[in-house]
């Protein structure tokens, strides 16, 4: 708002033009420009503006922050006006905020306003109790010797997920191609089929992922053209057998994650998945333990937020369902901080609202550092 002469008014006024906007509740902060005075005292025009500015802002005090109304900021126009008399001010009036430059105020109250959003997030949401590792973690490590990090296979790792309560399609592992068959005729078709090994940690480049397989025969030549696939891709892997899962289309891929960083522990990651996660790297991340409304504040720090609530025609997506996937995946690394190396859950696929979401692949990667 750009009031002509706003200093230069009476402070009735400028308590007139304050108020409207006080009650306005489209508001929530109110930030005031004013040239400030270099110092107290050094001449007679500075001593006039000295006098406005201490006279607005103990009017401010008393007519709007006693009485409980939204923050004021006092922002001047450059770095070189804070000064002896800024310093003052603040001590003067501490539920005022003396700010320099407009780009470096908004930053600073930004943060600000971060931080009690997190505390109020924190606030209303039960902390996430540790409840130490899985059984299903404590069974895998005890099944390896030394201290390097290991992958688990794509059902176990999806296993893993599952019973932190994340969705996972209809699916079965089989040994043949006969049992897979089986298998897909049982969950109904169309379904995928894809090649298990612990030691084929990149399944499409392996060739090992066949989708819409629309019946038996498929199927069967699905398995047979994966084995040769991934024996051309690297001799060395030998598959354990095929996974075949509902087929999911039509949703919005996503990623989810969890990464241990060495120093600050486990880090939740949530993004665009599938192909645009390498490609675009929509990704934000947040420390675990967190809720459900800093899930979805977590959601919106990426481009994939403005896609889960429709964009161009496509979509809204199930949010309600990714922000309890999310959160249940803070939930695992809290209870498992020394012992996931890191999990991608890659593409997590949501559906249209209802209808949920589903990790359709998932690599967990394990480690016993801290189990010796």
């Amino acid at each position: 708002m750009d009031a002509t002469g706003f200093m230069n008014q009476k402070l009735e006024a400028i308590i007139e033009m304050v108020e409207a906007v006080q009650n306005d509740p489209n508001f929530g902060t109110i930030l005031f420009q004013e040239d400030l005075p270099p110092s107290e005292g050094i001449n007679d025009a500075n001593k006039r503006r000295t006098n406005r500015v201490l006279s607005t802002m103990q009017g401010f005090q008393e007519h709007f922050l006693d009485k409980g109304g939204i923050p004021v900021g006092l922002i001047s126009p450059a770095s070189a006006d804070l000064t002896t008399f800024s310093r003052e001010a603040r001590k003067k009036f501490p539920q005022i905020a003396v700010l320099s430059e407009p780009d470096r105020a908004f930053k600073a109250l930004q943060s600000a306003f971060t931080y009690r959003d997190r505390i109020r997030e924190a606030e209303q949401c039960q902390s996430v109790a540790a409840n130490g590792p899985s059984d299903m973690i404590e069974a895998a490590l005890s099944n390896v010797s030394g201290t390097e990090p290991f992958a688990l296979s794509e059902p176990a790792s999806k296993k893993l997920v599952t019973s932190y309560g994340i969705n996972s399609p209809r699916e079965g592992f089989a040994k043949t191609p006969a049992e897979v068959v089986k298998l897909a005729d049982d969950i109904g078709y169309p379904v995928v089929v894809k090649g298990v090994a612990a030691a084929m940690t990149h399944k499409s480049d392996a060739g090992a992922v066949m989708l819409g397989l629309n019946d038996s025969s498929a199927v069967e030549r699905a398995c047979n053209d994966i084995a040769a696939n991934v024996a051309n891709y690297d001799s060395e892997i030998a598959l354990d057998g095929w996974l075949v899962a509902q087929s999911i289309a039509n949703g919005l891929e996503l990623v989810l994650g969890i990464q241990r960083d060495p120093e600050m522990g486990p880090v939740v990651m949530f993004g665009l998945g599938g192909v645009c996660l390498e490609l675009i790297k929509d990704v934000s991340f947040c420390s675990p333990g967190f809720g459900q409304a800093r899930a979805d504040r977590m959601i919106n720090e990426t481009r994939a937020g403005r896609l889960i609530d429709g964009y161009r025609g496509d979509g809204p997506f199930d949010r309600e369902a990714i922000v309890d996937a999310l959160v249940a995946v803070g939930e695992m690394a809290v209870s498992n901080p020394d012992t996931i190396e890191s999990l991608d859950i890659n593409p997590f696929v949501a559906l249209s609202p209802g209808e949920g979401a589903y990790a359709l692949d998932a690599l967990a990667v394990l480690s016993r550092k801290t189990m010796e």
